[in-house]
């Protein structure tokens, strides 16, 4: 199942109304659905009335079904908002899985690649409404990375290798103060998208002195929270379209040794040799090696299956082919972990399945069988690190 951040958003100049009294809420996760709402309308019925039914219905906007008293959960970016409903079609494993693929494309993604990816996912989120800009001979790109005129919304993208905050703090100032001249009269919110774990000080300064400078525009920024807020809305056909076939809860209880045996054969281990007994994975794994929370809700999706691929390599022909296969992934970790510069954990896991044939095969149960072994290798043998233990 996929869930949708159930908050009805308001402008800027609405947020002196009083907190109004609401219904209990319920909490899974990172989103936020009404209770007494979360199964009224499909994944089609939201997009109807975000995109027609109510005009601008992301910015600020309420639901049909909603009085205007139940507007309750308040962001400060007007334009992240969602219908208020739960999205019941589609599959829950789905929705982690595409979840992690964004998560490991958007820590791949920097400068163009970066412009790339933002462009891609407004583009498949508002089609026929979000307008990307290109530099255009001495024109350039009038400082306009994208417009999305529904929400008369311009955005500027920044996605440096190595985040700079002097730098950054130069370009909001040119950017924003840049773009006036040319698109003053066709926008009332400027974002500034970029790719940093947080803002340093400076820079929220500096959205904070240009918010004041320019009172009649609503001034923000976008991270990856935000930009994951804004995958979420989109469809599974969007998802597919982007990333490939992934497989359904379905798809990984029907996965069988055939799927796995089709998998682990693929393996290059003829030149590792096995050097050791898998050991129970340590509490706090997880956490130890900061894997972000899409990525953790894979690994806890694959681990229903580790039964089924530990039975598989005990009833294999020979005894140390498990043994081997482990020892294969160790020595491929430990070259991503030694790599320079440093990955990111989550680039290290992506990497993994890249070896192991996850985006080479398009059949949905290798795709889990492939989760399940490294579900396997995590819980059981030197994938990660382990926690420090302190007696």
């Amino acid at each position: 199942m996929a869930w949708t951040i159930a908050s009805i958003m308001k402008r800027p100049w609405c947020l002196g109304r009083t907190k109004p009294a609401v219904p209990a809420w319920t909490m899974h996760e990172r989103d936020i659905v009404p209770a007494d709402i979360s199964t009224r309308a499909s994944c089609s019925e939201s997009r109807r009335w975000r995109d027609g039914d109510v005009a601008h219905g992301m910015f600020g906007q309420i639901h049909p079904r909603f009085s205007a008293s139940d507007t309750h959960e308040i962001w400060q970016n007007p334009f992240i908002c969602n219908s208020g409903v739960r999205q019941d079609a589609m599959d829950r494993s789905l929705q982690l899985i595409y979840e992690k693929d964004f998560r490991i494309r958007y820590l791949e993604s920097r400068k163009e690649a970066f412009q790339n990816l933002f462009e891609t996912l407004m583009s498949k989120r508002f089609p026929s409404d979000f307008e990307p800009c290109k530099p255009w001979g001495r024109q350039g790109d009038e400082k306009n990375d994208g417009y999305l005129p529904s929400a008369r919304t311009l955005f500027q993208v920044y996605a440096p290798e190595a985040f700079d905050s002097a730098k950054a703090v130069t370009k909001i100032n040119a950017d924003l103060n840049g773009a006036l001249p040319h698109w003053q009269q066709y926008f009332d919110h400027w974002v500034f998208v970029h790719n940093a774990p947080a803002l340093p000080p400076n820079v929220i300064k500096t959205l904070a002195d240009l918010r004041t400078a320019n009172p009649q525009i609503a001034i923000s920024h976008w991270g990856y929270e935000e930009l994951l807020k804004v995958f979420r809305e989109l469809e599974q056909a969007d998802l597919e379209s982007w990333f490939g076939v992934s497989y359904s809860g379905e798809d990984r209880g029907q996965m069988g040794y055939a799927d796995l045996k089709a998998v682990v054969e693929h393996i290059k281990f003829s030149s590792v040799d096995a050097d050791g007994t898998p050991r129970p994975v340590p509490q706090g794994k997880i956490e130890f090696n900061q894997l972000s929370p899409e990525v953790a809700g894979v690994i806890k999706l694959a681990m229903e299956k580790v039964r089924l691929v530990e039975s598989f390599f005990a009833g294999w022909r020979d005894p140390l082919f498990a043994a081997r296969i482990a020892a294969a992934f160790k020595a491929r970790y430990i070259e991503l972990r030694t790599a320079e510069p440093a990955m990111h954990p989550d680039l290290i896991w992506g990497e993994l399945e890249e070896w192991a044939g996850y985006n080479a095969t398009r059949h949905p149960r290798e795709k889990a069988a492939i989760h399940a072994v490294l579900a396997w290798l995590f819980g059981n043998c030197d994938i990660f690190e382990e926690p420090l233990v302190v007696s």
